[in-house]
């Protein structure tokens, strides 16, 4: 493998899929908190009704282009 390749200060995407109980979501939205504000970024998927339960999200942590993906 290319040391390149896997530099450790590469920013990375990842998915977040949540068990669907709202107990789930609490801690798997704290840990992409976490992760965007290491400079990572991260898509969150669940249900859209789950998703309107969710505290918005703050606004440093909106990418500067204003996109919620």
């Amino acid at each position: 493998m290319d040391n390149n390749s896997c530099s450790p200060s590469s920013p990375l995407h990842i998915v977040i899929c949540p068990w669907l109980a709202f107990g789930h979501l609490l801690p798997c939205l704290d840990l992409a908190e976490r992760l965007v504000s290491r400079g990572h970024r991260v898509s969150f998927i669940s249900t859209p009704r789950n998703i309107a339960r969710l505290l918005p999200v703050r606004p440093a942590l909106v990418p500067r282009d204003g996109t919620r993906n």
